[in-house]
This record gives C-alpha cells, sequence and structure tokens, in this order.
C-alpha cells in the first residue's frame, strides 16, 4: 500500500522517564481483552528505548489502517480508538520485535515521520483567470475517477457540488461504497477555469491538477505533502448507474 501518512505533532507518544534501553524481549502483548492490551502495550513499550518507542507506535498505526486503500479511508479511520478483535488476535503474544516483523508481511499503509516535503508550486498554486470557454460545466456533474497508483487502479465518485466543495464516495477493501461524511471532507473544495480543473482535499493536504479534454473526460494528476504522485482519468457520469471507469 502507497499511500503514506506522515505523523505530525498530533501523535504523541506520552510516557514516562521510566523508558530505558533494554530490548522488552520478554514482553509481549496480551490480546484476551482490551484492558489487557492496554496494560501489556504499556508495559512493554516503556521498557524500549524511544527510537523503538516510535517504532512500535509507527506499528501500531499501520496495523489499524490495514486495509484501507487510499488515503480517504486512512483519514477516515479513528487511530485512538480501541484495538479491533482483529487487531487483539493478530498481536496477542506477540513480543516488540514479533510485531515489528509481522508488520512487514502485511500491505499497510506507508506512515513516515515528519511533515513531508509539502506540495510543489504546480500543486500549490491556483489555477489563473481564463476567459475560455470550457467543454462542460462542472458544477453539480458527477464523475468516475480512476487512480492510477503503484499498488494498482483505484476508482473514486466525486460529485462538485454548487457551494465548491467534493462529495467523495469511496469502495473499502470489500468493495462496498459509502459517502465521506461532511465532518471528515476536511474542506474538499474543487474550482475550474475553463478547462483546467482543480480539487484539494482534507485542507491541502493533497492536490489533483488537471484538463477537460471533452465533455466527458479529464485526465491529470495527483500530488499530496508527503510528495506521493500519480495519474488520474475521470469519466464523467452522463445517466444514473453509468459509473464505469474507462480500461
Amino acid at each position: 500500500m502507497f499511500h503514506r501518512i506522515f505523523l505530525l505533532s498530533v501523535f504523541i507518544i506520552s510516557l514516562s522517564a521510566c523508558a530505558t534501553n533494554q530490548v522488552a524481549s520478554k514482553y509481549v502483548i496480551d490480546g484476551s481483552s482490551v484492558e489487557s492490551f492496554e496494560k501489556s502495550y504499556k508495559r512493554m513499550i516503556t521498557r524500549l528505548s524511544q527510537q523503538k518507542q516510535i517504532e512500535l507506535a509507527v506499528a501500531m498505526l499501520q496495523l489499524k489502517l490495514q486495509g484501507t486503500q487510499s488515503a480517504i479511508e486512512s483519514m477516515a479511520i479513528d487511530v485512538n480508538g480501541p484495538p479491533s478483535e482483529k487487531l487483539l488476535s493478530q498481536l496477542d503474544g506477540k513480543s516488540f520485535q514479533e510485531i515489528i516483523e509481522f508488520v512487514k508481511t502485511l500491505d499497510t499503509p506507508q506512515v513516515m515521520i515528519g511533515d513531508g516535503p509539502g506540495l510543489s508550486s504546480e500543486f500549490a498554486s491556483p489555477l489563473t483567470k481564463t476567459n475560455v470557454t470550457s467543454f462542460v460545466e462542472l458544477t453539480e456533474t458527477s464523475w468516475v475517477m480512476t487512480q492510477n497508483k503503484r499498488s494498482g487502479k483505484e476508482t473514486q465518485l466525486y460529485t462538485f457540488l454548487s457551494d465548491g466543495t467534493v462529495k467523495t464516495t469511496v469502495k473499502d477493501s470489500k468493495g462496498i461504497e459509502r459517502e465521506i461524511s461532511k465532518k471528515d471532507r476536511k474542506n474538499d473544495l474543487w474550482f475550474q477555469e475553463g478547462n483546467k480543473f482543480r480539487m484539494t482535499m482534507n485542507d491541502d493536504y493533497a492536490v489533483y491538477i488537471g484538463d477537460i479534454v471533452d465533455p466527458n473526460t479529464m485526465k491529470g494528476k495527483f500530488q499530496n505533502v508527503s510528495g506521493y504522485e500519480f495519474q488520474w482519468t475521470a469519466r464523467i457520469i452522463v445517466a444514473e448507474g453509468d459509473t464505469q471507469p474507462e480500461k
């Protein structure tokens, strides 16, 4: 999984000064209950060096995000909530090193520490005003976007609302469609100048830019603040049920 999540200051490990440099190989996670997990996790992490504390925290975040197929899905996960039954089962009886090795076998999002390189000027810049007449007015239209990611093709459904916001529908790992709630959209906005298109997601965490190449098609590219990029193609939905992405 290649959608990257950067850990900012909001993800903080609050631990007492009892953290040591000894490897907590004899300490394992008790996954029999949420309460037992929390106790065993605290017992393990407080006996790790600071670097290993960070490694374990990152591994736990990756495990909580396993199964997500996009940055949008990842942002909808409550990473500070209690572990799921699946996660408890996966971690039960595992030591620090076993957890680290186990995560390496899974297809989980890449998590990195820091603020990321940020958007390039091409993606950070607003659209230039133009008098060019567009092929299509995007207001209140819906589009199926095919995203050509390194992990494979993914599709998202976007509707460009008249107030300038974006309604997003995603498919989860089971193929079930769900709409991203307004609370989780984080100022997702769309812009059009002639045949130029720009869409910003999650308070400018990610940006899509592109061109309307004909009344039914848009093509462009994506970048987020971590520097991850991919190409995309979108097809307009011209009738109810017509949501087939371009092959």
